[in-house]
């Protein structure tokens, strides 16, 4: 029968037990770099944000995309940093105005910016923002 001496365990099977743990660990967490946060003007209903996320998503290396319409913050987390430039082109395309954008959530979301959210949006809206189009276009062919 083998028996394991106790400097063996103490010094080779314990550290590369106690290795791998922190390595696996480390891999499940993103990284700092990898997360980017946007507050946009604008977002007003899930259409707004969907219409973001879907567009973002496109972006080479992107793997998530959340939009808290509390708080107007666009989260973005990527396997590679993606640029602040890139996050406000594909923003403002989509018809919204990126008020900043950065790594601290917390820095981006408390930003006293000087402009109020304002009331007409740059993208197109009908009265119930996209959401009853199809309702109304049936109810008027009745």
């Amino acid at each position: 029968m083998v028996t394991i001496n106790d400097s063996f365990l103490k010094f080779i099977i314990i550290p590369l037990v106690t290795l791998f743990l922190s390595v696996s660990a480390q891999a499940k967490t993103p990284s700092k770099s990898s997360v980017k946060y946007a507050k946009v003007h604008g977002v007003v209903c899930q259409f707004c944000a969907q219409g973001i996320k879907k567009n973002l998503k496109k972006v080479s290396g992107v793997k998530d995309v959340k939009v808290d319409m509390s708080t107007k913050i666009v989260e973005v987390q990527s396997e590679t940093p993606i640029k602040d430039e890139t996050i406000s082109k594909i923003i403002t395309e989509a018809g919204f105005k990126v008020v900043k954008i950065g790594t601290d959530e917390k820095m981006v979301s408390s930003s006293k910016s000087s402009e109020k959210e304002p009331g007409k949006m740059d993208h197109k809206h009908d009265g119930n923002h996209g959401h009853m189009m199809k309702e109304k276009n049936d109810k008027a062919k009745k």
